[in-house]
């Protein structure tokens, strides 16, 4: 173990002036007169600052249609809405027909290309939700 130095080590009186003005060694402490390690307003921003972003996410993650997030794996080739620049065009096709050509790419009938590779990584429901989404593009 190696000595601790004394520049490490700092009295009462210099750790209150570095917690700064009105904090101090007695407000650090719970209703029993324990020490805490942290003051407890602290805690109660962070509970809030948790709430926040819980709430916050809840409501994005209501307002996100299912099958979008999926979509964005599709945006070089397809569009994320199904109206990409490069190969067909999958806005507005039935959800069935977009669903049933991603069931045999998985199943590799379609061969082994890329898009073979991509559909054997959604699950059943995963593949439903995309073709949903991408049939209410228009």
């Amino acid at each position: 173990m190696q000595p601790v130095h004394q520049s490490f080590l700092i009295s009462e009186s210099q750790a209150a002036r570095r917690r700064g003005p009105g904090v101090h060694s007695e407000s650090l402490t719970d209703r029993e007169g324990n020490p805490t390690k942290t003051h407890p307003r602290a805690w109660l921003t962070a509970a809030s600052l948790l709430a926040s972003t819980l709430a916050v996410g809840a409501a994005q993650a209501q307002t996100t249609p299912a099958g979008r997030l999926l979509a964005s794996n599709c945006f070089q080739c397809h569009g994320t809405n199904g109206k990409g620049p490069g190969f067909e065009k999958l806005a507005g096709r039935s959800a069935k027909e977009i669903y049933e050509k991603l069931v045999s790419f998985a199943s590799g009938k379609e061969g082994n290309g890329l898009m073979a590779k991509h559909a054997m990584g959604y699950t059943d429901a995963q593949m439903q939700s995309l073709s949903a989404w991408l049939a209410t593009q228009k």
